[in-house]
């Protein structure tokens, strides 16, 4: 199944794909980017 290999990112209570932006919920005016080494 290829969507288990996708990187996701935790944010909060979401899952974010790897490559997709976001904003945090604590921070909504930060537009955040789902990518390696996110924490």
């Amino acid at each position: 199944d290829t969507a288990a290999k996708v990187p996701t990112c935790q944010v909060g209570e979401r899952i974010v794909k790897a490559g997709e932006y976001f904003s945090p919920s604590a921070e909504p005016w930060k537009d955040c980017w789902c990518g390696p080494g996110y924490r």
